[in-house]
């Protein structure tokens, strides 16, 4: 990867866009857990996406680069059907910390191209992802693990969504997006937009 002035560089992921419907299915769930906790930062639906790979700080001489490799991958995969369902937290219900929406149909194509595409950004000094890829769509994150006293009443709401579904989306291309960090929260901007084959 280029050197650069730490100051200039991008903080910046590979992500899958999601659908309007999706969104709104989105909204309906953060309203329903907001009657149960308070203490969550939800994500904005608009700004939803599913993260394949946090590439953290890059230099802008190497946005070129990571969009020709991903590019050479994705122009290798067929489009593909993401069904996103069922709710869950990280890392643990008692000791909570993000609130996530799960994938069901497709996640098996999911899991190879994102393994591709770790494979294809091999050597380019990036750091180590956090763990094994885990698909999921986060919709929250709680400010402190929920008290016992609403662990119940949570348990049962986020059972109350399994195996539900709750939005199909298509998959024809990878995003390489720009975060910017604020008080506000993060802001979202794209670098490149890569279709999958046949797109």
């Amino acid at each position: 990867m280029a050197a650069a002035d730490p100051s200039q560089r991008i903080r910046a992921f590979i992500a899958l866009a999601v659908t309007d419907e999706l969104r709104v299915r989105v909204a309906e769930v953060q309203a329903a857990f907001s009657r149960v906790v308070s203490d969550v930062r939800w994500m904005d639906p608009s700004a939803c996406h599913l993260t394949l790979r946090f590439l953290g700080n890059i230099a802008p001489a190497d946005v070129e680069t990571i969009a020709t490799r991903c590019a050479a991958v994705a122009g290798e995969r067929a489009g593909f059907q993401l069904e996103f369902a069922g709710l869950g937290v990280f890392p643990r219900m008692r000791a909570a910390r993000v609130l996530w929406i799960g994938t069901s149909s497709g996640t098996e194509v999911l899991v190879g191209l994102q393994a591709e595409i770790e494979r294809a950004l091999a050597g380019l000094g990036l750091g180590a992802d956090e763990g094994p890829f885990s698909p999921h769509l986060t919709i929250g994150r709680f400010r402190q693990p929920p008290h016992r006293s609403l662990l119940e009443r949570l348990q049962a709401l986020a059972a109350s969504y399994e195996g539900v579904r709750l939005g199909l989306v298509p998959v024809d291309r990878l995003l390489l997006m720009r975060s910017e960090l604020s008080s506000t929260g993060a802001r979202h901007s794209l670098l490149a937009s890569i279709p999958l084959g046949g797109a």
